[in-house]
């Protein structure tokens, strides 16, 4: 237990509070409201003024005792508590619960009453201006135990919840790749080594032992979800999944009591149910971060035409999750289909849908009671909206039509909103926000409040006519209350003046007396003074003004608390809604870039038919992208179904070919085509037949893992390896140039011995293996399931021209200087490096003779020279180009290029 602070004997009332508050929230910076600012002290002042930038500053706290001190103004706390949850601190809102006045006229040393009223961490955000529109924010549980994972999640923003447990030897790495999926904003772990190694790189945790104790998980679970037994909500035979499932309750109700209220219900789901995606195929297919690690340029991206923040969320979680179910993704496939035939009702269904807000995450704020009246106005407009979808929907053809049953009319809730709001609602309560005619004492004080200003203009002319001083005004302000105010020049004026209508007034303190004026303030040029009247009227407004605030606030509570009661609905519209939503974007995507349904069968075969890499096609457009044909298909899954005339396409497309040819366009092209359909999506392509993908796995790219401690092979060696053991007949693979990170024979032999372990493995699965070793050809006179496929490239004598078609056949050569010299490697580079190819070459060229294998290698100088263009050549080029390939004669020789005094040595002399 975390020993609580020292609490000083000579620190002010205040101080101690302040500490009280601090020792119940050790682990998070207290927010302390003082007025209108949000005060931290010591080390939280420190950082806050760090990470902040805001001024540090000092103030007495007892007894010759003063404390560092930065303070944020409350009504803008929101922008610096979102800099601070950014970089995974937790913020403690601590507020004043009751008006100062209160707490003075209770006398003594009492203060004001202080209560930390929810602590902000990155798992718990609700407030919309902290949180992505596009993206959900999730708070995980993790528990690891023997050879068990359970997982839990949560965003408490929309309430929802879910939770699995993976059991057996391959749970880690399912645990691993689940959790990268969820890519959640905080995790909580019973310590800081329990299942650390699964999260994602730079995981906001939070270890706290007392939050998975497995005592009471039966009765937080059913007490929550009001069940007899965990039984009832699928958890039974998932202890592990019920405990992280309860550690997110514990936590959602220490950190935001409210928010807890917003979960209504849990799904229990089983991660094999959908297709798997590991951590690195992820990152190397840039489904949701492009290659810069921004949203830009990945999958997500380019997929995404959704209409409202929800169907961006759902879009989302759609990618990360492909589905297994050849039924489900049919129903999804039919509903684009009759979106694209549709297009009327698409277009209409879309400039609704462009409407509404976040219908999701309002009401998850309704269901916590704490959505403000702007944002139930929102949902008013929202309500009416959703209703228009509904009849838009009603109108359309199956399967639209079936839609209109999920999307719930709510007019009552929406009327209520109305009457109950004015249009444009003020910030705070007893200034006008409930609507006239709805409360009717709430009306009768207005009309008081008003006459109690005409009130003012009748005192204010009356003053000046008693007193003679025709500026005299009537004022007000929160220190002094109403007063009247007078230049002080004028007083002596007024005291002639009533002498002339009066007698017995000999000075101006005598006129006050006489007047019934107190003197409340003097400055430079004006006097205030207050009067009885004054002082009845003020009184008489405040009790108003009170009982306004109350009347409003009680008003506005009610309707919240109607809202609240409807909020499971909100959300079940909500999800409708979303959905039609990504299932629209999705339509329109057909319809823009002319992509088809694909036919999803459950033979283990991928059919392409001019297949384009969705986004690429993007950046280059529809009419520039050269698209190319696929086909694999798993020869161990056709034991029991082989074709009638019992061909079979090939189970591995050994693919070779030059750097910048599109090898790995192509890879990735075959794999997200795959995982588009599993979403449900229209895919980039002529036709395509795929049978369904338990799993994708891509290794490609290099790089060092420093902070791992893991050269650029290994970390290629150590994906590689999680692939082979991961993989089944179901599965799709694209390996892209795997060996190429250690010298070339032992990349060469790696890499044939991973293509032949596919083969032969009862559990190969389709792949596309891309290689710069175009020498691992001959595997396909040994292996059937293996064929040969190469990048069409166009060589002339000193230039290749890659056309981005993948034709039969393999590549005999890797035109290595050829792509160096489009990168603008250096002329004398380029010729040492042609020089040195063709002594290389010459050597295998000596080696193959031996075995009767003729290979007869060109000298660059060859191609230069034969594309020079005499007839346009000036003399000064021509002398250029002369020396340029005479220096790269000589090098190809063998004679320093540098050194014409040297004589080259013929052969044999």
């Amino acid at each position: 237990m975390q020993q609580l602070a020292f609490i000083p004997p000579a620190a002010s009332p205040v101080r101690r509070q302040y500490l009280t508050l601090k020792q119940q929230h050790p682990g998070a910076i207290l927010f302390f409201q003082l007025g209108d600012f949000f005060e931290t002290f010591e080390d939280d002042a420190r950082l806050v003024a760090e990470v902040c930038d805001v001024a540090l500053t000092s103030r007495e706290m007892g007894r010759g005792e003063r404390l560092p001190m930065a303070g944020v103004p409350v009504h803008a706390a929101e922008t610096y508590v979102g800099r601070l949850v950014e970089r995974g601190y937790h913020i403690a809102i601590c507020q004043q619960m009751e008006d100062p006045a209160a707490a003075s006229a209770r006398g003594g040393a009492s203060i004001v009453r202080r209560e930390v009223t929810r602590v902000i961490t990155p798992g718990t955000l609700v407030d919309p201006a902290l949180l992505s529109a596009a993206r959900s924010n999730y708070l995980a549980a993790l528990v690891v135990e023997n050879r068990g994972v359970g997982i839990a999640y949560a965003d408490v923003s929309t309430g929802e919840f879910a939770c699995a447990q993976i059991d057996g030897a391959e749970a880690p790495a399912l645990a691993r790749a689940e959790l990268w999926r969820i890519q959640a904003s905080e995790h909580l772990l019973a310590t800081d080594d329990a299942g650390g190694e699964l999260l994602p790189t730079g995981a906001s945790i939070t270890a706290d032992r007392a939050l998975f104790g497995a005592a009471d998980v039966e009765r937080a679970l059913s007490e929550h979800f009001r069940v007899a037994t965990t039984a009832a909500l699928g958890l039974a035979e998932r202890p592990l999944a019920a405990r992280a499932a309860a550690a997110i309750l514990r936590y959602v109700q220490r950190t935001q009591s409210r928010a807890g209220v917003a979960i209504e219900q849990i799904r229990v789901y089983d991660v094999a149910g959908h297709m798997v995606l590991d951590p690195a195929t992820r990152d190397h297919l840039e489904i949701a971060r492009g290659a810069r690690g921004r949203r830009d340029g990945s999958l997500l991206h380019c997929l995404d035409r959704t209409s409202t923040s929800m169907g961006a969320r759902l879009l989302a979680r759609w990618l990360g999750h492909p589905l297994l179910d050849r039924m489900s993704i049919e129903a999804r496939l039919d509903s684009v289909q009759a979106l694209v035939e549709q297009g009327r009702t698409r277009q209409e269904l879309q400039a609704l849908l462009a409407r509404l807000p976040d219908l999701e995450r309002l009401a998850g704020r309704a269901a916590q009671r704490i959505i403000t009246p702007r944002e139930a106005l929102a949902l008013a407009e929202g309500i009416e909206t959703a209703a228009e979808v509904c009849g838009a929907l009603t109108r359309a053809e199956p399967p639209l039509c079936d839609f209109a049953s999920r999307v719930i009319a709510m007019p009552g809730i929406a009327a209520e909103i109305r009457a109950t709001l004015v249009d444009d609602p003020p910030l705070g309560f007893g200034e006008g926000l409930i609507r006239i005619g709805r409360e009717p004492e709430l009306d009768e004080l207005r009309s008081s409040s008003s006459s109690g200003r005409q009130l003012l203009v009748v005192l204010e002319r009356r003053e000046r006519e008693r007193t003679g001083i025709k500026n005299l005004k009537v004022g007000y302000n929160r220190v002094f209350g109403y007063y009247l105010e007078a230049p002080i020049s004028t007083l002596s004026q007024a005291l002639d003046y009533y002498r002339q209508q009066e007698s017995g007034a000999a000075t101006v303190g005598e006129l006050l007396d006489r007047l019934g004026y107190q003197r409340r303030q003097t400055l430079a040029s004006v006097e205030r003074f207050t009067t009885g009247e004054l002082r009845d009227h003020e009184a008489q407004q405040a009790r108003s003004t009170v009982r306004m605030a109350e009347l409003e606030r009680a008003a506005y509570e009610a309707l919240v608390t109607s809202i609240a009661e409807v909020a499971p609905t909100l959300q079940a519209t909500a999800a409708a809604v979303a959905e039609l939503d990504v299932l629209a974007a999705f339509a329109q995507l057909a319809q823009e870039r002319r992509y088809v349904r694909p036919e999803i069968v459950e033979a283990a075969v991928t059919e392409i038919t001019g297949g384009r890499h969705p986004v690429v096609e993007a950046a280059l457009g529809w009419d520039a992208f050269i698209p190319n044909d696929a086909r694999l298909e798993t020869w161990s899954a056709h034991e029991n179904e082989m074709p009638a005339d019992g061909r079979l396409g090939p189970q591995v497309a050994l693919l070779t070919g030059p750097n910048m040819a599109g090898k790995t366009t192509y890879g990735r092209m075959v794999l997200m085509v795959c995982l588009m359909a599993q979403c449900g999506s229209f895919v980039p392509a002529e036709r395509a037949r795929l049978g369904l993908v338990d799993r994708i796995f891509l290794r490609s790219g290099a790089g060092d893992d420093i902070a791992g401690g893991q050269s650029t092979f290994m970390v290629e060696m150590t994906e590689t390896a999680a692939i082979l053991r991961a993989i089944t007949p179901r599965s799709l693979a694209f390996f892209d140039e795997v060996g190429r990170g250690t010298s070339t024979y032992d990349g060469m032999a790696i890499a044939r011995a991973i293509v032949e372990y596919l083969v032969r493995s009862s559990n190969g699965c389709r792949m596309i293996f891309s290689t710069h070793y175009h020498e691992l050809a001959d595997i396909a006179a040994t292996w059937p399931a293996v064929t040969n496929f190469r990048m069409d490239v166009r060589e002339t004598a000193s230039q290749v021209a890659f056309t981005y078609r993948v034709l039969p056949g393999s590549a005999d050569r890797s035109y290595g200087v050829h792509v160096a010299r489009l990168a603008g490697l250096p002329a004398a580079v380029l010729a040492r490096a042609a020089a040195l190819l063709a002594e290389l070459e010459s050597g295998a060229q000596r080696q193959a003779a031996t075995s009767g294998v003729a290979v007869q290698p060109a000298p660059a100088v060859v191609y230069d020279l034969a594309e020079v263009d005499v007839e346009h050549t000036t003399p000064i080029e021509a002398l250029a180009l002369l020396e340029r390939l005479r220096a790269e004669a000589r090098l190809a020789l063998g004679a320093p290029a540098d050194d014409p005094a040297r004589p080259v040595t013929p052969p044999g002399g």
